[in-house]
């Protein structure tokens, strides 16, 4: 089985990534105690080079590949489709996902479309400081489930 971690905090060691680090570990333990062969892909978002979408809809119209945006979109599409599932985490900025994760959705629009996701399944979680948005893991819950992710549990940490 192989799981994508999607971190959207640009601070490594922040509380967004530690909670990650606990996930990490926790489902290596659970693989071998299950004796389940288990690949975990981490993805940082805010280093890869992923652009503001441009709004042209040339993804819609003539595929993906004519995003006139050459960044890291392709790579992670590549990424997404070869997981059979997902860690997606963000941290809460302004009572909603920070931008790399905006950013990552507004990109991942043709996906709403033709859901290629169907049948993944994630778990979402976003951290806050002073009491994690629920506005900010609905956003996370709305573009999975467009993009045909079956979300199994959206959880919220205050750290």
């Amino acid at each position: 089985m192989k799981l994508l971690l999607i971190n959207s905090s640009a601070r490594t060691g922040g509380n967004t990534g530690r909670v990650m680090n606990l996930f990490e570990e926790s489902l290596l333990l659970l693989a071998r105690e299950q004796g389940i062969a288990l690949e975990l892909i981490r993805v940082n978002l805010a280093q890869r080079n992923l652009l503001p979408c441009l709004g042209c809809r040339a993804c819609f119209d003539r595929g993906e590949d004519a995003c006139p945006r050459k960044d890291d979109l392709l790579q992670l599409k590549r990424e997404l489709l070869e997981a059979d599932g997902y860690l997606i985490a963000s941290p809460v900025y302004v009572e909603d996902v920070n931008g790399v994760m905006k950013t990552m959705i507004d990109r991942l629009a043709f996906f709403s479309h033709r859901p290629a996701l169907y049948g993944k399944a994630a778990l979402l979680y976003v951290t806050s400081g002073i009491g994690s948005s629920n506005h900010a893991l609905n956003t996370m819950r709305t573009a999975s489930g467009t993009w045909g992710v079956r979300v199994v549990n959206g959880l919220k940490f205050r750290l």
